[in-house]
């Protein structure tokens, strides 16, 4: 299954669990670490726990496995890695805390200005 479909399924999977502001990030011209990034938001610890169990149910469905996995429901970050790409879920305060797709608005952004030929 594509790479594509795969995102799309982990997606689907956590939208069926009630996740918030849900984001894909293609990453491929921008770093060697993975391909995609995928973040989402709980309302809750709990919420947090159940999203995780989601996307680990549906990769395992497809017979694919975490290469690595950091964090916990209580500490408010999850991190799920797939090798080509990343799930990234949080509690809404630390999501707010670390911003981190802020890192690839702003990379998106600065190669856009210089794309167009602008520099600040």
């Amino acid at each position: 299954m594509s790479e594509e479909k795969l995102i799309e399924l982990i997606c689907d999977a956590l939208e069926e669990k009630k996740a918030e502001d849900i984001r894909t990030f293609d990453v491929r011209e921008r770093t060697s670490m993975t391909d995609y990034c995928i973040i989402a938001s709980s309302l809750s610890s709990p919420h947090l726990k159940a999203l995780e169990q989601s996307v680990m149910r549906v990769m395992r469905e497809e017979g694919i496995h975490c290469y690595k996995y950091s964090g916990t429901a209580a500490g408010g970050w999850i991190i799920i890695d797939y090798i080509d790409f990343v799930v990234h879920l949080f509690s809404a305060e630390q999501r707010l805390y670390y911003a981190i797709e802020s890192l690839w608005e702003k990379k998106i952004k600065e190669e856009d200005q210089y794309e167009m030929g602008y520099e600040e």
